[in-house]
């Protein structure tokens, strides 16, 4: 037999109440769920659904559906990773080469900088660069993530590397030109201007796995929602 669209949406409902909100679990847990609640009242009839409903849950044992919602969150990590780093990748390619030359030019101005500052003083400059970096692409990001960040798994996972890793690495960077530069001013500016590269490039690699995730997601499942 196969069940109604009010019965599946019950059976969402009560995946839901558990605590499973993100639309990716949500749809893992329900194709399980539905298709052993379709079993289980062919095989009984008489069985109510929110009976048949609780003994699927209760078959999960005392972790319930968290499994599941933990291998969808190890598969969506790693699409994640995987998307980053191909990102990441793509700007030494023809695709995107030109965004790459674009940063070395103005970093190449950036260097200019050095005769009016002096590399302790620059060491804030990574720092300065990660922030804000991370708050122009969040504040064109905003409304669309915070819409769905906290019912889509992808998205809100896909945003965690640029606000937890950039302006956190900038802040490393800072500190180690300015170890650095006590010993070696020369050194220092090369290192500076080496991992500012780096750190723009990663900037930008989180922007397009954001759009990304958000894409990925949208395709599979919030356009059927919106």
């Amino acid at each position: 037999m196969s069940l109604t669209t009010e019965q599946i949406t019950e059976i969402k409902q009560f995946i839901n109440s558990r605590g499973f909100t993100h639309i990716e679990v949500e749809m893992e847990i329900l194709d399980h769920v539905a298709s052993a609640t379709e079993d289980k009242l062919k095989q009984n009839p008489n069985l109510s659904l929110q009976k048949a409903i609780q003994e699927i849950h209760a078959s999960f044992g005392i972790f319930g559906f968290s499994t599941i919602e933990e291998e969808k969150q190890k598969h969506v990590s790693f699409l994640i990773r995987k998307q980053y780093w191909g990102d990441l990748k793509s700007f030494f390619t023809p695709e995107r080469g030109a965004i790459n030359i674009m940063v070395i030019l103005g970093l190449l101005i950036l260097t200019q900088l050095k005769n009016y500052i002096s590399i302790e003083d620059m060491r804030h400059i990574p720092y300065i660069f990660a922030t804000a970096l991370a708050l122009t692409i969040g504040i064109r990001n905003y409304r669309r993530f915070s819409i769905w960040k906290n019912k889509s798994l992808m998205i809100s996972l896909s945003v965690f590397p640029l606000y937890l890793i950039q302006p956190q690495f900038g802040n490393i960077i800072g500190l180690v030109t300015e170890d650095i530069a006590r010993s070696n001013p020369q050194l220092a500016g090369v290192f500076l201007i080496s991992t500012v590269y780096l750190l723009i490039l990663m900037a930008l690699a989180c922007y397009y796995t954001m759009n990304w995730g958000y894409r990925w997601t949208y395709e599979r499942y919030l356009k059927y929602t919106i």
